[in-house]
């Protein structure tokens, strides 16, 4: 048996891996659109993502949206594309659909129109995940598959997901992303929906990482969502009730949400005025100040919610 152990423990380290983790990229698409249809130099569209393998993007190239599909190849990733493109070496143009590239090798690629089309440019790197959120995911990751890990329970301690795990298994894609919200180039470890709602990705839980620890910043559920704005700034939506709820805005920093502001719809404090604006409470309507519902609707619509991409938890 003695000597069997080492392959046995190289077999169970490569499922491990494969279940439990899976290598992300930073991956960069500029988008330039052709010089001739504009006025002046045309000015470049980047769009940034953390993708891993099987990721999907869609890409505005102009004259037609293409379906980008990264997947592993390799030591290298290879970009498949759903329409041609076409591909500029040493004077001699290609059609392809489909590029493998090393890591921070660039391509060039253009759409085959030269009337009023794009150049598209790709370049990759790996994401470097910290060893804190790495073992972190691997473990939610368990428990989410059913193998419990002691190191974090109670589990629900740790994000909502738990209390909503079966009906993941019936169709609900839980995912997760990072993304340095600060800027204090410390990447929080976001936890959401994998579907887009009216305001943008529900978003349940938020950790950083304090003195090489783990710190749970704010937690949610499906009346307490959570969204990030265009701008940084969290949106808060909760309600225990048709006759109570509110929306509240937070800024972000060193750990820490700070309440900016919160509108808050009170009918049984109010049934013909139920609105009310606070800076101190996110959902208590006693000390706030009453406003109108055009103005209401004025601060809701100043902060827009977005769509965040996640990376699925694997099954």
């Amino acid at each position: 048996m003695k000597k069997y152990f080492p392959l046995i423990l190289l077999v169970f380290l490569f499922l491990t891996q494969t279940v439990f983790a899976q290598d992300i990229y930073n991956v960069v698409f500029m988008v330039a659109p052709f010089a001739g249809k504009l006025n002046g130099a045309p000015m470049p569209d980047y769009k940034y993502g953390r993708m891993v393998s099987g990721d999907q993007i869609i890409l505005d190239l102009r004259v037609m949206d293409v379906k980008v599909t990264a997947e592993e190849y390799g030591q290298n990733l290879a970009f498949s594309f759903d329409k041609p493109l076409e591909m500029v070496a040493d004077g001699v143009s290609a059609e392809v659909q489909k590029v493998i590239l090393e890591e921070d090798q660039r391509v060039c690629l253009r759409t085959p129109t030269m009337d009023d089309g794009a150049d598209l440019e790709i370049t990759w790197s790996r994401y470097q995940m910290s060893p804190v959120y790495r073992d972190f995911i691997r473990a939610i990751t368990g428990i989410l598959n059913g193998e419990p890990d002691e190191r974090y329970a109670p589990y629900e301690d740790y994000s909502i997901m738990f209390d909503v795990q079966s009906a993941w298994q019936e169709g609900k894609t839980l995912g997760y992303t990072f993304r340095d919200v600060d800027g204090n180039n410390v990447d929080e470890l976001l936890f959401g929906e994998m579907i887009e709602d009216v305001t943008g990705t529900p978003l349940y839980d938020m950790y950083t990482i304090q003195n090489g620890e783990l710190v749970h910043v704010f937690d949610g559920w499906d009346r307490n969502r959570y969204y990030l704005s265009q701008s940084g700034v969290f949106i808060r939506q909760g309600s225990d009730s048709a006759f109570h709820s509110f929306t509240s805005y937070y800024a972000y920093g060193n750990g820490n949400l700070r309440l900016m502001r919160s509108v808050i719809y009170d009918w049984n404090r109010n049934s013909s005025a139920p609105w009310f604006l606070s800076y101190t409470s996110d959902m208590d309507s006693e000390s706030a100040t009453p406003i109108s519902k055009d103005e209401a609707q004025a601060i809701m619509s100043y902060y827009i919610g977005r769509n965040v991409s996640l990376t699925r938890f694997m099954k």
